[in-house]
């Protein structure tokens, strides 16, 4: 694993084995690779991109996250812009 903190990369190696009848048929390792982000950067991001109501919940939960926390999902909503609601209005 290679961690490169300036650039908030994480590169994974995952080995992934195929098996058929107990043996081994087929190998292959794949590299994956991962910018990490701050709950605050997203957050920052979703509103830069006009979304609201942003929420975060823990772990598939509906609960509030924690420093213990494993996984957070964001909620929001966007809004549809006067635009898109005037072509809608009229194309009907």
């Amino acid at each position: 694993m290679e961690v490169d903190p300036l650039a908030q990369r994480v590169t994974m190696e995952m080995l992934g084995t195929a098996y058929r009848g107990g043996e081994v048929v087929e190998q292959d390792t794949h590299t994956l690779k991962m910018t990490v982000y701050f709950t605050h950067e997203l957050k920052l991001m979703l509103e830069a991109a006009g979304f609201t109501d942003i929420e975060l919940r823990s772990d598939y939960t509906d609960e509030e996250p924690t420093s213990d926390t494993d996984f957070v999902v964001f909620l929001a909503r966007k809004p549809r812009s006067n635009r898109d609601s005037v072509v809608q209005g009229s194309s009907g």
